[in-house]
């Protein structure tokens, strides 16, 4: 195994960081803007775990340009070879949750660009992608488990990928919750 010093995180990875939460909070706008909890009759004060939900779904909108950014970051030399990259769980876990949210979005393309009236508003896009990016992660995260390809994270980039897509998890999870 190729041996390496952890070191963290530099000022050009700080930025595309930085760069990338800035476009989260823009994508995230719309929904908060949407979102009143106060007024909405369907979210009783009762049924928090569709509230928590509800909540999360304006926080993927920041952390998706942040899941898109870390496997990029993982290719920043220097950087362990290509094998021990895709091996990180960190990097991997946001491949699958980007990819997921990629397939996600093109699926709703049509939809958006005919003007269809089969609009649920900006939150449950991110809701229903949300699930499928945890799903996605859960799986890459098996695969690299039962693989024997799962490492320790050792830079600070892997730790902030672990981070983000054990995020992407709690949606299936709270999902579940939901609909017990």
């Amino acid at each position: 195994m190729h041996e390496e010093q952890s070191r963290g995180i530099g000022l050009a990875e700080a930025m595309i960081l930085v760069a990338a939460l800035g476009l989260g909070i823009l994508a995230a706008k719309d929904p908060v803007r949407h979102m009143n909890l106060d007024r909405d009759t369907s979210l009783a004060a009762s049924d928090r775990p569709s509230r928590i939900l509800y909540w999360f779904s304006t926080a993927f909108p920041c952390i998706t340009p942040l899941t898109v950014a870390v496997p990029l970051l993982a290719l920043r030399r220097p950087r362990p070879p290509l094998q021990e990259v895709f091996r990180q769980p960190g990097a991997i876990g946001c491949l699958a949750a980007s990819a997921a949210l990629l397939i996600h979005g093109l699926g709703y393309l049509p939809r958006h660009a005919s003007g269809s009236s089969y609009h649920y508003g900006p939150v449950t896009p991110w809701l229903q992608g949300s699930q499928l990016a945890g799903y996605a992660v859960l799986g890459a995260w098996l695969s690299l488990w039962l693989g024997g390809g799962w490492g320790r994270p050792a830079r600070a980039r892997d730790v902030l990928g672990v981070a983000l897509a054990g995020l992407w998890c709690l949606a299936p999870l709270l999902g579940a919750a939901i609909s017990l």
